[in-house]
């Protein structure tokens, strides 16, 4: 279960897959071969990788917070200042595609760019930059919580929140009661959504660090019967009409389940895997600049961008990750 470095090389493995998956979200990857094929691997299979990156994010932050006790909020005050450095300079990188693009179609105009300095603050400067915004909004919370109520409170908090936040991203177009609630929840972005999709996320993480782990077989079994659940329910939303799909219900129990079983899975890695959760990163941060490149060359078939976007993404991650690594070494030998 472990890597060279110590690190638990299930976990490492499974942060790059779950990049790959966000790659064949936003590429819709078989959906030029079979309709089914791309709704079930980009809309049930690869919805589980965000969730999983929340809830791995909760679990080890907790861990470094049980060290001394809860009683420092040092470690989540670290990781929302990294995550938010990192929306900033990526939402950055990514304006100078923007100015590209705007440029191209015309529309450079300064009317564009406070469009774009509206989102920036409300946390969608980049239509996949969302995470790390709502990730960092999520933290400020995350810590008085896990502090100052017990574990059922937050079980509860968890799922209520969760719910919430799964009707208002998909139920809510369906039955349509409530509206002034939900257009206040969703008027802020990430500021406000992050109540609802990250944060009960990060206390699943935080709940699953403190309480007794489920034996791996029973792990196991609970993740495929979460699964199962879980597909029940897309089937229902999208039998009734249904058009969003993004993280219903038993995502929850699922990412809980699954992030327990994999960590806990043994796999001994002859490599540093850190190297791996580092590239994750990466490919998360870079795959959209890679596939408009792609796109802007003429390539369209949604199985050839998915498979190149992994392929050049991954080709650019590691390098970067790489050459950090030996930029730390010499600062330190």
């Amino acid at each position: 279960m472990t890597s060279m470095s110590g690190r638990n090389a299930s976990v490492d493995i499974a942060k790059m897959v779950a990049a790959i998956f966000v790659i064949g979200v936003h590429t819709r990857a078989f959906s030029d071969i079979s309709e089914l094929s791309s709704f079930i691997f980009c809309d049930i299979i690869c919805r589980t990788a965000v969730p999983f990156f929340a809830v791995c994010t909760g679990f080890f932050l907790t861990k470094k917070l049980l060290k001394d006790n809860i009683s420092s909020w040092i470690p989540v005050k670290s990781a929302a200042f990294k995550t938010l450095l990192l929306y900033v300079n990526w939402s950055f990188f990514y304006l100078l595609l923007l100015l590209f693009i705007w440029n191209k179609a015309g529309i450079l105009t300064t009317s564009s760019f406070i469009n774009w300095f509206k989102s920036f603050l409300i946390g969608e400067s980049y239509f996949h930059l969302w995470y790390l915004s709502q990730t960092f909004w999520a933290l400020l919370l995350f810590f008085p919580i896990i502090k100052l109520l017990n574990i059922k409170m937050q079980i509860v908090l968890a799922i209520l929140l969760w719910a919430f936040g799964v009707y208002a991203d998909i139920y809510y177009d369906l039955i349509g009661a409530g509206s002034s609630i939900i257009n206040l929840y969703n008027r802020f972005g990430a500021v406000t959504c992050s109540i609802g999709r990250l944060l009960p996320l990060l206390l699943a993480g935080s709940i699953l660090a403190r309480v007794p782990s489920l034996p791996l077989r029973n792990s196991w079994l609970m993740t495929a019967l979460s699964f199962a659940i879980l597909i029940m329910e897309v089937y229902i939303i999208r039998s009734v009409g249904g058009t969003h799909f993004k993280y219903e219900f038993f995502s929850l129990p699922l990412s809980f389940f699954l992030f327990n079983s994999i960590r806990q899975t043994p796999i001994n890695c002859s490599f540093d895997s850190k190297y791996l959760a580092q590239a994750s990163l990466y490919v998360y941060v870079l795959h959209p600049a890679i596939l408009y490149i792609l796109q802007s060359i003429g390539v369209h078939s949604s199985f050839m961008l998915f498979v190149l976007g992994v392929l050049i993404t991954m080709s650019v991650a590691f390098p970067i990750v790489y050459g950090r690594v030996r930029k730390q070494k010499r600062t330190f030998a």
